[in-house]
């Protein structure tokens, strides 16, 4: 019985969006409306991508670099006991 009613439900839905005098209208209305949404949805992918790729470049400098004389590494300072 729950095939029908998904079945009725999704032909109403074709219907309706596919009606020949305004399907076409509320189609757009319909993209119109979701697709701010699936901008902020795909947002945090880039953001991520984006710090991934800034910690690659950063260990690439610091890996090519030579250490300065009289310099200190920063992760030695966690390495002390802070008073």
């Amino acid at each position: 019985m729950g095939v029908f009613v998904l079945g009725g439900a999704l032909g109403a839905l074709a219907a309706y969006f596919f009606d020949p005098g305004n399907g076409a209208d509320r189609r757009h209305e319909l993209r119109d409306r979701v697709a701010p949404f699936l901008r902020v949805a795909a947002q945090p992918d880039e953001l991520a991508r984006r710090e991934v790729s800034a910690e690659a470049h950063g260990f690439s400098q610091k890996v090519q670099r030579p250490p300065e004389e009289g310099v200190r590494d920063p992760a030695s300072y966690a390495e002390q006991d802070v008073v």
